[in-house]
């Protein structure tokens, strides 16, 4: 089975953080069977209690990892404490917010292939995002891509 490793650097986020479990626990059923989700919190110095309501949220989850800054330091600091963490095949890195649904994961999943890396690209407009190879053309309406 591979492990997805879902990156989530929060920073005073108490009360979004019941909705990010909730669309997690969602993800991990979409990637089952073939895939199971790691979660890797990183706390970056909340003073909201954040950090206890992640773990009371994320509890149940199989493998959830939490990792804390103490002072904040940064969403740069937080991503690579986050991925210096993980322990899956694909790793990936959301907003705590969850302003890309994570219920898109599985489409990068599916495309992952063991000793392989793809060259993919993004586009990020109304609130989705479509992948495809460079080769390929936008999607009809959309203006925006990056480069993954």
């Amino acid at each position: 089975m591979i492990r997805v490793s879902v990156v989530v650097p929060f920073y005073n986020e108490v009360d979004g953080i019941p909705r990010l479990a909730d669309k997690l626990s969602a993800l991990a059923v979409d990637l089952a069977p073939d895939h199971e989700l790691e979660c890797v919190l990183v706390d970056d110095g909340s003073q909201d209690g954040s950090e206890m309501q992640a773990h009371r949220c994320f509890a149940a989850f199989p493998h959830a990892v939490f990792a804390k800054h103490e002072r904040n330091r940064g969403l740069g600091a937080a991503m690579r404490t986050g991925f210096a963490n993980t322990s899956g095949e694909i790793v990936v890195a959301i907003d705590s917010d969850c302003t890309y649904d994570p219920r898109q994961i599985p489409r990068l999943a599916s495309i992952y292939e063991p000793r392989c890396f793809v060259d993919v690209s993004a586009c990020l407009c109304q609130q989705a995002i479509h992948l495809y190879q460079h080769d390929e053309s936008l999607p009809s309406g959309c203006d925006r891509k990056r480069r993954l």
